[in-house]
C-alpha cells in the first residue's frame, strides 16, 4: 500500500528514479547495501525479511 501511495504523489521522474533503485537494490548482487541498512536499523529486520519489503514496496509502485 505505501508504494501505491508513493506511486500516486511522484512525478513520472522521480517515480522512474525509485524504481530504478528498488530494482538495482532487489536484483542478483553480490552486495545488498539498502538490505545491510535495513538490518542495521531500528526495527532490525533480517535478510530476506528486508528483500520481501523491498520487492512488495517495488509491485506497490508499480501498480500505479
Amino acid at each position: 500500500m505505501l508504494g501505491r501511495d508513493i506511486a500516486k504523489l511522484c512525478n513520472s521522474e522521480t517515480l522512474a528514479f525509485i524504481k530504478a533503485l528498488l530494482e538495482k537494490e532487489t536484483g542478483e548482487q553480490k552486495r545488498y547495501k539498502l538490505v545491510e541498512d535495513m538490518s542495521r536499523g531500528q526495527y532490525g529486520y533480517d535478510f530476506d525479511e528486508s528483500v520481501t519489503l523491498l520487492n512488495a514496496f517495488n509491485l506497490g509502485l508499480k501498480d500505479k
